[in-house]
């Protein structure tokens, strides 16, 4: 093959980027094709590459495409990647990137770790590659499919802390990343510490086997099956950026504190004079019953109603600070 038909095809790689996500990978499995001509990679990096290590049959299927391809330094892949969302954003009155409306994980002890799965909803707009990003900080991403089929992801940030998902068609798309995480021995419990995705809504479920029960932060959580049966603890994380979870097999007494979680869904209709709005809130009580609930709203908006089982009075008065 010619020099000049080497050079058709990058031009041809860089106008379109259909091939980046595969470049990227590709870089960071195979460093040494990259930096041959690099000093020799100390320990610190080689256990890097080793925590991205790709299975051979899951790189074979990205090689074996049967399309054309090269490989790019990480540096180049994310100028080419900058290029093609600038060039689009010039003619597009779209976000730049996808936009996560909800993320629900579901996971279960196996031995001394969770496994799982992380089902995210995620649109995107526009003609052009969009990305967007998750904190993973805790987790081991084992695979990711985006409807159904291998999505194009990278790990990036300190400590490859960063799930970053490439996203080429426009429209609605779930994302299914199978995760696992292990678990910290804390005396005769086990605890684990995990990010999650704060500007999606959700709910987190962790099964348990007979015998375990399970805290959040420093709070006792009800169990929702017998002491001698399996439970499923459902936990809402909406606006929530990281979880911290005990599991053990002794049953606190009663304390006084409350946990309080809520899950709330908002409709906004648009009409040519006005704009109105209803907020639908799912409230789980943990500890003990509560007679009252208080609620902070902007004073921008105007509350004509609420309704909700067994609900005696409403009352809406100016916060302290006027807000």
């Amino acid at each position: 093959m010619t020099n000049q038909n080497h050079k058709l095809q990058f031009q041809k790689l860089s106008l379109h980027l259909q091939r980046l996500v595969s470049l990227v990978l590709l870089t960071m499995v195979l460093p040494s094709l990259v930096l041959a001509q690099q000093p020799q990679l100390s320990s610190r990096q080689l256990s890097e590459i080793k925590r991205i290590y790709v299975p051979d049959e899951q790189l074979g299927a990205l090689i074996n495409k049967g399309e054309i391809g090269g490989i790019l330094s990480k540096a180049q892949f994310e100028k080419l990647l900058s290029q093609e969302v600038q060039a689009n954003s010039e003619t597009e009155k779209t976000p730049k990137t996808a936009i996560i409306h909800a993320a629900d994980f579901a996971v279960s002890v196996d031995e001394d770790r969770l496994v799982g799965t992380m089902t995210a909803s995620i649109s995107a707009f526009g003609n052009s590659w969009k990305e967007c990003r998750f904190d993973v900080a805790g987790w081991n991403v084992e695979s990711a499919t985006l409807d159904d089929q291998p999505a194009a992801i990278s790990r990036d940030g300190k400590m490859f802390n960063t799930l970053r998902v490439f996203i080429e068609k426009p429209g609605k798309q779930v994302l299914k990343v199978q995760i696992s995480a292990p678990l910290q021995a804390q005396g005769g419990d086990k605890a684990i510490s995990v990010k999650l995705p704060g500007q999606a809504s959700g709910e987190f479920r962790l099964s348990l086997p007979a015998g375990k029960y399970l805290e959040s932060g420093n709070s006792d959580l009800d169990r929702p099956a017998e002491p001698d049966q399996p439970a499923t603890y459902v936990l809402p994380i909406g606006g929530q950026t990281s979880l911290n979870l005990r599991i053990t097999d002794r049953q606190q007494a009663a304390r006084g504190d409350v946990l309080t979680f809520a899950s709330t869904a908002i409709g906004v209709k648009v009409f040519p004079s006005e704009i109105t709005w209803a907020a639908q809130s799912e409230i789980q009580v943990f500890g003990r019953e509560i007679d009252k609930l208080s609620c902070l709203i902007p004073n921008t908006l105007e509350i004509t109603g609420i309704e909700s089982t067994g609900l005696e009075s409403w009352e809406l008065a100016d916060a302290p600070d006027d807000q």
